[in-house]
């Protein structure tokens, strides 16, 4: 969504930040009670701390291998008994890098083999919220019946319906909604919902399986926008129509009074402020400097 009406963007690995950001792991110290310990107790931590970073190095193996694409690779270390479920330092595991990339195969593999599929990152981000995100809905599929959360969200509150209305999958949207997707969640920065998401990207398709999905064509986000004033500023007049259809208000005005015709007019969008005409919109609505 742009000028005004700001888009939520991901902010996991779908987003345009790094795809391999590394955690940075902290070590505590340990309290002595006024006492240095022994050398040879430090030289057994030391060597205790080593291990287990060794240890920590070699786990991640199989999301190194997914990360390139080494499907022998991948074979061979579940044949070897590798953690299916070692995580990256950011939380990422093996299976959410295979879910990223579109990997099926190895995404198979992985959940054969017992992989987690309610994991998430540092970000929120699971493996249900990279599939909808990529629209793909064998994977999708795939991960609801392996029991992932149908209203995983990432940290602000994304869940994986808003990512996949956002990405225009009409099937992903379905399979999630046929699982218990709430369709009336709004994330916690912009008070947005899936149908907004929809709206501001032109998806009429997804627009519509929310519409009768009993989506609230009336919630509004914090900053006062509804579905219809989105679809206004995206130009599509077909979710427009869809949303006027179903009882949305042809002359909503947003908090400072700004009506939906005249935000469709300062995008320019023809097409959406002929759809609002039709639909009952007041063609002689004044801004507030009294222009038509």
């Amino acid at each position: 969504m742009r000028s005004a009406i700001v888009q939520p963007l991901p902010h996991g690995r779908g987003s345009d930040q790094s795809h391999d950001r590394e955690g940075v792991v902290s070590a505590r110290r340990a309290a002595s009670n006024g006492q240095r310990p022994r050398r040879s107790l430090r030289c057994v931590m030391a060597a205790l701390l080593a291990a287990a970073s060794a240890f920590a190095a070699s786990d991640v193996r199989l999301a190194e291998a997914i990360k390139r694409r080494d499907h022998k690779a991948v074979t061979s270390l579940l044949a070897q008994h590798a953690d299916v479920n070692a995580a990256q330092p950011d939380g990422a595991t093996a299976l959410a890098w295979a879910v990223y990339l579109d990997d099926r195969e190895s995404a198979d593999l992985l959940l054969a083999a017992g992989a987690t599929v309610k994991t998430a990152d540092e970000y929120g981000e699971t493996p249900l919220t990279l599939a909808a995100a990529n629209g793909n809905a064998v994977l999708v599929e795939k991960l609801l019946k392996a029991g992932a959360d149908v209203n995983a969200a990432r940290w602000d509150g994304e869940t994986a319906l808003m990512i996949a209305a956002n990405s225009g999958s009409a099937e992903v949207v379905k399979q999630l909604i046929a699982r218990g997707a709430d369709v009336n969640t709004a994330e916690s920065r912009q008070g947005q919902t899936a149908l907004m998401w929809a709206a501001a990207e032109g998806h009429a398709d997804v627009v519509r399986i929310l519409i009768d999905h009993k989506a609230d064509i009336h919630a509004a986000s914090k900053s006062g926008f509804t579905a219809l004033v989105f679809a206004a500023v995206k130009n599509d007049a077909k979710s427009l129509r869809q949303l006027l259809a179903v009882g949305a208000d042809a002359n909503f005005a947003l908090p400072d009074g700004t009506k939906v015709l005249l935000v469709a007019a300062s995008h320019k969008s023809v097409l959406a402020a002929g759809a609002l005409v039709d639909g009952g919109a007041d063609p002689n609505v004044a801004d507030r400097g009294g222009n038509t």
